[in-house]
């Protein structure tokens, strides 16, 4: 399960971050709770610590480049992209996202 108030929270974090969130049915598990631990339609207090993330926005500048603007690129730099789009894409494989991670394996 994706909460939607869990995603929306970890966007405003940063590294090392302790935050409490307070999320309404609608951003946490909705009118069907998840029995027996959470009843329909409860307001929950989610108590989150982001450790480390992977940041992708490297990568992503690295992916939007020519071709032969790539080939300059420094090794070190080079295998540091490699290895957050194969930590991604095992992310989204782990989520069942199996065409998302797919995509992350290619780039």
């Amino acid at each position: 399960i994706t909460l939607w108030g869990m995603e929306l929270g970890l966007l405003s974090m940063r590294r090392g971050e302790l935050a409490r969130f307070l999320f309404k049915p609608t951003y946490a598990y909705g009118t069907l709770g998840c029995p027996p631990l959470i009843p329909p339609n409860a307001t929950v207090l989610f108590e989150i610590e982001l450790i480390d993330f992977l940041d992708s926005a490297e990568s992503d500048k690295f992916c939007a480049l020519t071709a032969e603007q790539q080939e300059q690129f420094p090794l070190e730099k080079v295998l540091k992209v490699a290895a957050t789009e194969r930590e991604f894409g095992n992310y989204l494989f782990r989520q069942n996202r199996f065409c998302d991670a797919k995509v992350r394996y290619k780039r």
